[in-house]
């Protein structure tokens, strides 16, 4: 219906060929393109979330930046490297040993050290 927008994702056909990455737009007189600019950010309904036009694709569901803050306090930055998991030692506490093997992996898992 008139006023909808489409993000047109690489090998379009029909309407949409040759307009690969571009936005296309239903008005009265039919459909209108638009090229994006790198960093271009719409709203995808369908999906509920941000797409990015990087330039020479679109993607979603990614937050670029360099840092998280919440109330002014930084909770999440660049990545730092692993702490090394626990070894050694004259005592092995091999419960305390799996928790923090865990706590490690998860961190990884996140992106959030290497």
């Amino acid at each position: 219906s008139e006023g909808q927008c489409w993000a047109v994702d690489a090998g379009p056909s029909g309407s949409f060929a040759g307009k690969a990455g571009g936005v296309a737009m239903w008005t009265a007189s039919g459909w209108r393109f638009s090229a994006p600019n790198a960093g271009t950010n719409v709203w995808n309904k369908a999906s509920g979330y941000t797409i990015r036009w990087g330039g020479s694709a679109w993607s979603g569901g990614e937050v670029e930046g360099s840092a998280i803050h919440v109330n002014g306090v930084k909770v999440v930055g660049e990545t730092l490297p692993a702490p090394p998991s626990p070894s050694g030692g004259t005592i092995i506490d091999t419960e305390a040993r799996a928790s923090l093997n865990a706590l490690i992996a998860t961190l990884k898992s996140h992106g959030l050290i290497s």
